[in-house]
Parts: C-alpha cells; structure tokens; sequence
C-alpha cells in the first residue's frame, strides 16, 4: 500500500510538472498543443500532435511524439503513452525522458495487473527502463541540459531511479 501511494503521489507531482515545463516548448504547433492540455482539452491537443506528428520526419517527429506521450501520461492513458515513448525511442535510443516515463508507466500496470505473471512482467519491463533511464543519463551533459530546461533535476531523478529499481529488486525479490 505504501508503494502504491508513493506512486499516486509522485505521478500527481510529474503530471504537473510536465504539464508546467511543456509549456515552455517553443517548436511551432507544439508550444500550442501544451497550452489546450493544460488548459484541459487534451482532445485537441492529442488532434494537433497526430496533425505535426504526420507532418514531421526524424528527431522532429519524435519530439512531437514526446510531447503526446506527455498528454497520454497526463491523462492516465498509459497504453497510449506507452505507444508514444516507445516510438520515441525507435528514433533516438537515448532519450533520457521516455525511459524515465517508460519505467512509471511500467510500474503503474504492474500495481494495476490482477495476475501475478503479469504483474510480475510489468516490474521486469519497468526494471529494464530505470537501467536504461540511468544509462542514458550518463552518456552525455547535453542530456542533464535538456532535463534541467525541463524543471527538473538530474541528481534527484538519478536518486529516484536507483529508488525505483531498488524498490523493484526488492518486489521481486519476494515473489
């Protein structure tokens, strides 16, 4: 139960943190779509980034699938975020943020799953994500760059991966 509010807060935190740091994007279209999520018509926000997602090639596209994997997320939409952040990373291996968003996500189906199999597959894969998430963090600077004009800080979501892996061994661990 512990784990599981753990969880419910730190999602609550991140979903308007994202929120907050998107609106700060300033690619043309993009920038627009934050402002409709956060100001709650992820609908048509969901709608223009399908609408630049289908216009854009490359890194371009991918950061626009970024941007909707953050609305998916925003909404609990996971499988849909899902979707997006894997999509991102068929692009760019290294983006730090969808691993980062991959392992809550994992996390949240494997607490969600009735079935112990599943559950115990959603860990592993949200297991695999932090390791990636802390891989990725430690190639480059240009990526503590990116997170820091994001709002966020990579020391603390370094210490809060190794947490979430920890806390993932230990879970299963157990079963």
């Amino acid at each position: 139960m512990k784990i599981k509010s753990f969880f419910v807060v730190l999602t609550f935190l991140l979903t308007v943190l994202s929120g907050f740091c998107l609106a700060q994007e300033n690619e043309d279209g993009i920038k627009d779509a934050m402002v409709l999520s956060n100001s709650g018509k992820s609908g048509q926000a969901v709608e223009k980034l399908k609408q630049i997602i289908g216009q854009r090639q490359g890194q371009e596209k991918s950061t626009a699938q970024m941007h909707l994997g953050f609305v998916y997320f925003k909404d609990r939409q996971f499988d849909n975020a899902l979707n997006e952040f894997t999509g991102v990373l068929t692009v760019d291996k290294d983006r730090t943020l969808a691993y980062y968003y991959l392992g809550l996500i994992y996390e949240a189906k494997a607490l969600s799953e009735t079935d112990l199999q599943s559950s115990k597959e959603q860990k592993l894969k949200a297991l695999q994500a932090w390791q990636e998430f802390l891989r990725c963090a430690a190639i480059t600077e240009k990526k503590a760059e990116a997170h820091k004009n994001r709002g966020m800080n990579k020391e603390n979501d370094l210490k809060l991966a190794e947490r979430h892996i920890q806390m993932l061994k230990e879970m299963l661990g157990n079963e």
